[in-house]
């Protein structure tokens, strides 16, 4: 995405918040205030949008600038390439 940068919120971290918090509030706190969370699962038959992640931003939030492939509706829209 061009429009749009994570940086504010990864930014929280240095402002005592954990990375699991800065994580929360990128992914689920939304995903909830849209009335979505309950679609928020991966399972066999549903349409999927998710990122994978080359680290663990449970460990630090930067990692959610790892991304190794993106994916939307089930369907890879962007993979890293190979190195």
């Amino acid at each position: 995405m061009t429009d749009y940068s994570t940086d504010d919120e990864i930014a929280l971290k240095e402002c005592g918040l954990s990375s699991i918090d800065v994580l929360r509030m990128l992914t689920t706190v939304p995903a909830m205030r849209l009335g979505l969370a309950r679609e928020g699962t991966l399972e066999p038959g549903k349409l999927a949008d998710f990122v994978v992640l080359g680290s663990n931003p449970e460990r630090d939030a930067l990692a959610l600038t790892d991304v190794e492939v993106t994916v939307r509706s089930s369907r890879i829209m962007w993979q890293r390439p190979q190195s």
